[in-house]
């Protein structure tokens, strides 16, 4: 990481750290007169930019914009709006909108898993276990690094003397992590299994500068 110092307002200079992509949105932001990420003038007078020079730098820098918003109105019964209300009440949702977004997102991503249509997915698998059982411990432990390539992290969580919440984050092909998943809970002595699978779906592609400069996927929720 090289140290910058972007000159902001006027004449106060705030110190950034910036990579080869960072200090070339720097340039061209300097070049516009917009101030770093995360900066906001408050002095009176001071200028405004329009969300083309906005959505520029965020080219610059790798940020894709998000696509606007399609609005739509349903209808539904008193009694169901008004369950629905107290649903989204207890959930802690701002707005209707943002609890609908999330059961469409449910229906479609739980759809493509059953029709076997998402090729990639993360997910976590949770489970309680004897710890003190050793051959048990010995037996969860060596499936997660016989499954290196499909275990992102692993969480141990004691909940007394013995028992253990075990907590494992999956990701890759669909397939082998709702295998592996279903394998783990399947062990004798594992109990309170639990399973969410996410779908997802490739992005892009790109490399990072210096080397080694080493193509590498993105991978996206599918809805």
């Amino acid at each position: 990481m090289e140290k910058s110092s972007a000159e902001i307002g006027s004449g106060r200079q705030m110190s950034l750290h910036f990579t080869r992509r960072g200090r070339l949105a720097l340039v061209a932001r300097r070049r516009m007169q917009i101030p770093p990420l995360g900066f906001r003038f408050s002095e009176p007078g001071a200028r405004a930019y329009d969300d083309s020079q906005i959505h520029l730098t965020r080219r610059l820098i790798g940020v894709r914009p998000k696509p606007p918003m399609e609005r739509f109105t349903i209808s539904l019964d008193p009694d169901l709006a008004q369950r629905f209300d107290a649903l989204i009440g207890e959930r802690g949702y701002l707005n209707r909108s943002e609890a609908v977004r999330d059961l469409i997102r449910e229906k479609l991503g739980h759809d493509l898993l059953v029709a076997g249509e998402a090729k990639w997915g993360v997910g976590t698998v949770s489970f309680i276990y004897d710890r003190s059982d050793r051959v048990l411990a010995a037996r969860v432990l060596q499936l997660q690094h016989d499954h290196h390539d499909l275990v992102v992290t692993c969480q141990h969580t004691p909940l007394d003397h013995d028992n253990a919440l075990e907590t494992v984050i999956l990701r890759g092909p669909t397939a082998a992590v709702h295998a592996f998943a279903a394998h783990l809970i399947a062990v004798r002595g594992v109990r309170n299994g639990n399973v969410h699978l996410v779908p997802l779906q490739k992005a892009h592609s790109h490399r990072h500068d210096g080397p080694p400069s080493i193509l590498h996927h993105h991978l996206e929720p599918s809805v």
